[in-house]
């Protein structure tokens, strides 16, 4: 079985919610033309990790409009990268999963990470973010969350193929992205679609991937806005799980 993912690594301007709804739209617009199954948003694109996000989640109703009416009308499902959802008082750094239908499920990010004071801003999540759609079992975890092993793992135990990673990555620990990443794929031999944001002062490091259950990238972005779109065959998984059974010598 082979799907296309694309991957929409969009420059995020945190003074204007605005103009990253439009461009949001725009290279979604752009990211449709190669007939993507799935198509991946990075971190809080809207927002961008803003002076107050506890008033900028108001533009979130906005972003979710976009995505639910554009997953409906080209037939496709959308990682909606996160968004601020405010829910009970409590704020959360969250990924919409969308269908043609409408909204899959959601997850929250559990890690919240200190140098940026997250748990200041943030409530964290409670709960795995697991997807069944495609005739496949997705996760997805969110940015930091990937310094957590044991988190990926969990999903890999529930089923896991290919894991969807949303994330704000800064350049200046953008070599420890790309490794986590590789081993994270490796470690648990499934696929890795890794949507990474850039942003006009350059201090977000880009380099979204695709990586397969071998550790190897079937594609890679640099430091630049694009979209990459890539083919992926996700029979794959099971071959390297044939070939290197790693995972039925686990000890619990």
């Amino acid at each position: 079985m082979k799907l296309r993912i694309s991957l929409i690594q969009m420059s995020v301007d945190s003074r204007n919610p605005d103009a990253n709804l439009k461009k949001a739209a725009e290279m979604l617009e752009e990211a449709s033309k190669l007939s993507p199954d799935v198509i991946v948003l990075p971190e809080l694109w809207i927002t961008g990790y803003c002076d107050d996000l506890k008033e900028a989640w108001i533009y979130t109703n906005s972003a979710d409009e976009l995505l639910k009416a554009f997953a409906s009308s080209h037939s496709c499902f959308i990682f909606g990268g996160t968004l601020p959802s405010l829910e009970n008082g409590n704020l959360y750094n969250e990924c919409r999963v969308y269908s043609p239908e409408g909204l899959v499920g959601i997850y929250r990010k559990i890690h919240l990470i200190p140098l940026l004071n997250e748990h200041r801003i943030f409530t964290p999540g409670s709960f795995l973010g697991v997807f069944d759609f495609l005739g496949l079992r997705w996760g997805t975890v969110i940015c930091y969350d990937i310094r957590f092993p044991e988190l990926m793992r969990e999903l890999v135990k529930l089923g896991a193929e290919i894991i969807v990673i949303p994330a704000e990555w800064p350049e200046s620990r953008i070599e420890h992205w790309k490794t986590l990443l590789r081993a994270r794929a490796i470690e648990n031999q499934v696929f890795i679609a890794a949507c990474n944001a850039v942003s006009p002062d350059q201090s977000l490091g880009g380099n979204s991937m695709v990586i397969d259950p071998w550790g190897e990238p079937e594609g890679i972005l640099g430091k630049s806005e694009g979209i990459l779109c890539c083919e992926i065959n996700v029979e794959k998984v099971g071959e390297v799980r044939k070939k290197l059974p790693v995972l039925d010598d686990l000890v619990s």
